[in-house]
């Protein structure tokens, strides 16, 4: 009976500590995966920005009305391009050093594109 109360406790406890754990987990081993998402999000806001650019340039050109939304969308878009330039730009630092990674700062550059890259869902 207290074998299998006990077996029950660590079990609970490790569950509790890898549902914890988790994003901390792979924050550390997926940066691979972490910097790819990061990438392809910053990249697809990019191209959608530009067609956006581009639509609305033609609808100037033949004045129409452009929607506050559409320039407001077009605005912050803009800012997080601007604002995620430097985490680009040290994943591009990474790159040069790759064959000795400090284990410590890749983990926090980790953790700040993975907190960054859902807001690309504008």
């Amino acid at each position: 009976m207290a074998e299998s109360v006990a077996a029950a406790a660590v079990e609970n406890v490790i569950n509790q500590e890898m549902t914890y754990a988790s994003p901390y987990l792979r924050y550390f081993f997926c940066y691979g995966e972490i910097v790819q998402d990061f990438t392809n999000q910053r990249n697809a806001l990019k191209l959608r920005k530009q067609r956006v650019d581009t639509r609305v340039g033609e609808a100037k050109n033949q004045i129409e009305v452009i929607y506050e939304d559409v320039e407001d969308w077009l605005r912050r878009a803009k800012h997080e391009l601007e604002e995620t330039q430097n985490l680009q730009d040290e994943i591009d630092r990474v790159k040069c050093f790759k064959w000795c990674p400090k284990w410590g700062w890749r983990y926090c550059l980790s953790k700040k594109l993975a907190e960054k890259t859902p807001i690309y869902y504008l």
